[in-house]
């Protein structure tokens, strides 16, 4: 089934938000200045970033952010079913944390056009060696993994680390 892009974003929209977020976030803890952030419209606009490891932290916060937001969010709702705990009180914050977890997880993975700018942003000075070896390595990947966003990957992502979490936490507690 195809559905507009436009149409996901709407629906998805606290992920969206978050993904701009995470990016402003990042950027403050670097002490990139940032001159413009539009949360709804996914934008943000700082000063260029010289160096190819503080590039890929900006470039790659929304992955983090977004995925521990994800499990946390989703952690109750897994887990009171897992339980079999789920009572018709709990439905409406279930359903919110639920929803709110799924949408911050499918936006968690950058999208191609991000990863691109920030390489391409780069000084030619600082595209060679082993940090900037690694960056291409990795936005490879997460290129890949964008061109199957059209296949629900980042749905399919965002339903795994929000089921996988519960069920890895209980077993590190389960081996202490």
């Amino acid at each position: 089934m195809i559905i507009p892009g436009i149409v996901i974003t709407v629906v998805t929209f606290p992920g969206f938000v978050m993904q701009t977020l995470a990016s402003r976030f990042c950027c403050d803890l670097l002490g990139v200045p940032v001159y413009e952030a539009h949360y709804f419209t996914g934008t943000i606009i700082h000063e260029k970033i010289d160096s190819p490891v503080r590039a890929a932290l900006v470039a790659f916060a929304p992955f983090f952010v977004n995925t521990v937001l994800c499990a946390v969010l989703l952690f109750p709702v897994v887990f009171s079913f897992a339980l079999d705990s789920f009572t018709d009180k709990q439905a409406g914050i279930q359903l919110l944390l639920g929803w709110a977890g799924i949408s911050i997880g499918m936006h968690a993975l950058p999208a191609r056009a991000t990863i691109n700018h920030y390489l391409e942003s780069l000084p030619e000075d600082t595209r060679r060696g082993w940090i900037y070896s690694i960056l291409l390595g990795t936005s490879a990947v997460f290129i890949l993994i964008d061109l199957l966003k059209h296949l629900w990957f980042d749905l399919a992502y965002a339903v795994i680390v929000g089921i996988a979490t519960p069920f890895l936490i209980t077993r590190l507690f389960m081996t202490l």
